[in-house]
């Protein structure tokens, strides 16, 4: 035996001078490392990911990829000259509700994938089914096959050999049994054109998807066909013989297989009522049905086999997530996709895929992380493959409803081209983090000496965490710990800051993610929004904090309540919008948003008191706000513009969330969006300020003062806009107090307020028209802030929301029944401008 050298000089190498691949047929994790170092020698590339090996060990329940004994990789058959593993990240759909032959109940779905919007999409569709009661399935018919071609002499000869294939299975089948003890001969048809005979030996192939193992068979079988010929009937003269003369459609699209089935046939079918049509698709069934039947017009024009919008979606990324075999996507994708309408204004829907190349053992079903995503499937082993191809067809089903019908009701174009990817080489990068930038940080404190990473939770910050997943660049709250050296003091000491470096999405990234949102709601909300986005107050956010954050070192008020500030950095080329603040410690109330317990009256007061001050400050500078690059600000002719939107918002609302979104609520709402004339008019004319705009338990906490009190810290002042202050009051009550809270309890917060911005101001305010003011900035708060919060909780759970709303809703649904709402009325039906209609609710 040959002793394969490890010497590079003897391996990368080919007797002719040509480099090769070194170590070729080994498959011990050194020598595939060492392979791998190779590839980077020759390709002058560094593959640090590409390097990192599954774990070894066993995992529960199932085998390890390393055989420890040896230390060798577990691929040999599944791949030749390993270098290191390809991750894609794998996403969950679903789960959806299966009425099958093999699957009762509800299923979860790993899809292997990079394509955005894709998962979404597929459970969005999931949904729809469950709401209909699910969907049934069906898989029963299993063929592989193998076509063999024989080139004979003459067509007689050809004809002959046909013949005797037929007399003689009986031993064509015993050959194939002493290949395969899995595969079992079904039949075998036979295509005769002109002196050639392709033979289609049709299989069962058990719980393996049986391309490899019918290969085989065929080959024993064909090799015995091919000796007894020979000898026992010489006449038939075979001149070439071909495994496969491409008659299989292996790997390839092919009418044949659509029509006769190679691999398994399933099938999945649902009807879906009206209501549910209409909730989760946004569509009606006429619109739907006419619009499918214009894409089937389209698919006979370019030959399309079968009818589908995107099941190789699913197929494709399934298939890469359970280790099937990839290139088999093109004939397990073709499927026949059928919708019709239903006699009550409903769809009748269905799904065939004829050609499921697909199996649960052997292949790549065993390596580690694809037997794993089978487990969860419910698919890994024997007696497990029909189960699989019902769990396809279903999940193909939902996605090909759920991107037909935003392609219908117009979501699909939107919501691809929101999906915030921003170019490469835009934006705050994790290289950007060196000693020259964290040296600008601390310069004025002293200077570097070292920097460290720490943990920051930044759960809270909506804007960040809906941003920075969908972008290739810094976004978010990043912890950093610094070591310095003090400018200040004849002999200083190294000192140390936490620090919290924020690093911001340009406004428009921020408008399209929560753009996306809107278009995943569809129906109208979706065609509202992509008209409104620009509106909605995120326009400027980007540099709206970073302003404020620079105004922080020279302003008193602001430096006393924001953290402290250590550096600002605007590159707008560059698409750069970072700060860096202090590390929040030694403070109470942080993220106490799901803990409002904690928020006693005093707490509640001195956060009152401190946004008073604020508020005081900017109270007669709303010109000069007016004018400041980083403004922006509602505006009643804004808001009456908006109408159309504040519509839809309610009346999605309503319908994914009735509970919350009461039918006494929604009437409130209404008359406060047929009037919001009136309430912009009155807002406009009452005295404004600088708002933080997102003044809840999120975005605060509390410090000790060095006398022993505390006082507010704000932190994420992106949404900070020009309005009445009771803006701010409206909502840091809503968020704060319980849901019990009494109308006069609330109203005493309010009144406890008014007194402290009379004091920092210097100024007084009528009760009743500030009270007045305050009502109509929480009408303003729920028609908007509030909406907007609930079509996000849609598809982001927001546990504080429910208790949120319940608290707020209570009190506006305690004013509409008030003596002062019918003031109210009474005033707008003397107003000339759009009158509350009305005087009753």
């Amino acid at each position: 035996m040959s002793d394969k050298s490890t010497s590079s000089s003897n391996n990368d190498q080919d007797p002719f001078g040509h480099p090769r691949v070194p170590f070729r047929g080994y498959y011990e994790r050194e020598k595939c490392d060492a392979r791998r170092g190779w590839v980077e020698k020759f390709t002058n590339t560094k593959l640090q990911h590409t390097g990192k090996w599954w774990d070894s060990g066993a995992p529960a329940g199932g085998s390890g990829a390393m055989d420890e004994s040896t230390n060798t990789l577990k691929l040999k058959g599944n791949i030749e000259a390993p270098i290191g593993l390809c991750k894609i990240p794998v996403g969950v759909a679903g789960p959806l509700l299966i009425k099958g032959t093999h699957v009762q109940g509800y299923v979860l779905c790993p899809f292997a994938t990079t394509e955005g919007a894709l998962v979404a999409s597929a459970t969005r569709g999931a949904t729809a089914l469950n709401r209909a009661g699910g969907a049934t399935a069906h898989a029963s018919l299993q063929r592989m096959m193998r076509v063999p071609v024989f080139v004979c002499q003459t067509m007689v000869d050809a004809l002959a050999l046909e013949k005797f294939m037929r007399t003689n299975r009986t031993g064509i089948e015993a050959a194939i049994a002493e290949a395969s003890r899995h595969a079992r001969l079904m039949d075998f048809e036979f295509i005769q054109v002109g002196a050639s005979l392709h033979v289609r030996f049709l299989y069962e192939s058990g719980d393996a998807a049986g391309q490899n193992m019918t290969t085989a068979t065929t080959w024993r079988a064909c090799q015995w066909i091919l000796d007894q010929v020979k000898t026992r009937e010489p006449s038939i003269r075979i001149r070439e013989f071909y495994i496969d003369g491409n008659g299989s459609g292996d790997k390839k699209v092919t009418l044949l297989n659509f029509i006769a089935t190679r691999g398994i046939r399933a099938q999945a079918e649902c009807y879906i009522s009206p209501q549910v049509l209409e909730s989760v698709f946004k569509v009606d069934a006429d619109t739907y049905v006419r619009f499918i039947s214009v894409m089937q017009g389209a698919s006979v024009r370019t030959g399309m086999v079968g009818f589908t919008i995107n099941a190789a979606n699913v197929i494709g990324s399934v298939f890469t997530a359970t280790g099937q075999d990839i290139a088999c996507v093109h004939e397990s994708s073709v499927a026949q996709f059928t919708v019709m309408k239903a006699p009550d204004g409903g769809i009748y829907t269905s799904m065939l895929l004829p050609s499921l190349i697909i199996g649960t053992v052997g292949g790549g079903t065993s390596l580690p992380t694809q037997r794993e995503c089978l487990q969860m499937l419910g698919c890994f082993g024997k007696d497990r493959v029909f189960r699989f191809a019902e769990i396809l067809a279903c999940y193909c089903l939902a996605l090909d409803l759920s991107t037909s019908t935003a392609i219908c009701s117009g979501q699909f174009a939107s919501s691809h081209e929101k999906l915030g990817r921003n170019r490469p080489e835009f934006g705050f990068k994790r290289e950007y983090l060196t000693d020259d930038f964290f040296g600008q940080v601390i310069k004025r404190e002293g200077k570097l000496a070292k920097w460290s990473e720490l943990p920051v939770d930044a759960s809270s910050s909506i804007l960040s965490d809906l941003t920075k997943t969908e972008l290739s660049k810094l976004v978010g709250h990043f912890g950093f710990a610094i070591e310095y050296t003090p400018t200040a003091g004849t002999a200083p000491k190294p000192a140390t800051s936490r620090i919290v470096v924020k690093a911001k999405a340009t406004d428009e990234e921020t408008i399209n993610m929560i753009n996306k949102i809107a278009q995943a709601c569809g129906g109208r909300l979706a065609a509202k929004y992509e008209y409104f986005k620009f509106e909605t107050g995120f326009r400027k956010c980007h540099i709206r904090e970073l302003a404020l954050m620079a105004m922080s070192f020279e302003h008193p008020v602001i430096q006393r309540l924001a953290p402290k500030v250590y550096h600002v950095n605007r590159d707008d080329q560059k698409e750069i919008f970072v700060y860096a603040m202090e590390y929040l410690e030694s403070v109470s109330h942080l993220n106490s948003v799901d803990a409002i317990e904690i928020w006693t009256p005093d707490d509640i007061r001195v956060a009152l008191r401190d946004i008073a001050e604020l508020h005081a400050s900017f109270l007669d500078k709303a010109d000069e706000l007016k004018k400041a690059e980083w403004m922006d600000f509602p505006t009643r002719q804004r808001m009456i513009q908006m109408k159309e939107l504040w519509i839809e918002l309610l009346a999605h609302n309503q319908r994914e969330f009735p509970d919350l979104w009461t039918k006494e609520i929604v009437l409130v709402a209404q008359r406060v969006i047929d009037n919001i004339s009136f309430i912009w008019a009155e807002l406009e004319q009452a005295p404004r300020t600088l708002c933080h705009n997102d003044f809840n338990p999120r975005n605060v906490c509390l410090k000790r003062t060095p006398a022993g009190g505390l006082q507010l810290c704000l932190y994420d002042w992106e949404m900070s806009t020009l309005h009445v202050p009771q803006h701010d009051v409206a909502e840091f009550l809503a968020f704060t107090l319980p849901t019990t809270t009494t109308v006069d309890e609330r109203l005493a917060y309010v009144h406890y307020y008014r007194g402290q911005l009379e004091h920092f101001s210097k100024r007084t305010f009528d009760p009743v028209k500030f009270d007045k003011i305050f009502d109509f900035a929480c009408f303003d708060f729920a028609i908007n802030r509030l909406a907007l919060y609930s079509m996000v909780h849609t598809f982001k759970d927001y546990r504080f929301l429910p208790r949120v709303l319940q608290s707020h809703f209570g009190y506006l649904q305690s004013v509409a029944m008030s003596n002062r709402f019918h003031k109210y009325v009474e005033e707008a039906a003397n107003t000339p401008a759009e009158p509350i209609v009305g005087s009753k609710l």
